[in-house]
């Protein structure tokens, strides 16, 4: 898997409606998923709740301040993104805004 930093996250997310596509490849082990989900909270200065676990997703919720937005990996869809998870501040543009300003 590709190092997660601050410049690879900016070159691989991508607007799309109201989600923010990340387009690094899957994790290939929960270990992975959640040290993706970990180090992607570092950058991002937000503090993650548990993983949530499906067969074939997880899903963790992050605090940055007032804004709270959700990572969803989907092994069945191939595909990870972001969102706002609810709150004043948490809309696609300001999770965007978040993103660029790191």
């Amino acid at each position: 898997m590709q190092q997660l930093t601050a410049e690879a996250l900016k070159q691989q997310a991508r607007r799309q409606d109201e989600l923010i596509l990340l387009a690094f490849p899957l994790p290939d082990t929960p270990a992975r998923a959640t040290r993706f989900a970990n180090r992607l909270g570092a950058l991002l200065d937000a503090v993650p709740q548990p993983p949530e676990w499906g067969a074939d997703r997880m899903q963790v919720i992050y605090s940055a301040g007032e804004l709270r937005f959700l990572l969803c990996i989907e092994w069945l869809c191939d595909a990870m993104w972001l969102e706002p998870a609810g709150g004043v501040a948490s809309n696609t543009d300001t999770l965007w805004q978040h993103i660029n300003s790191k």
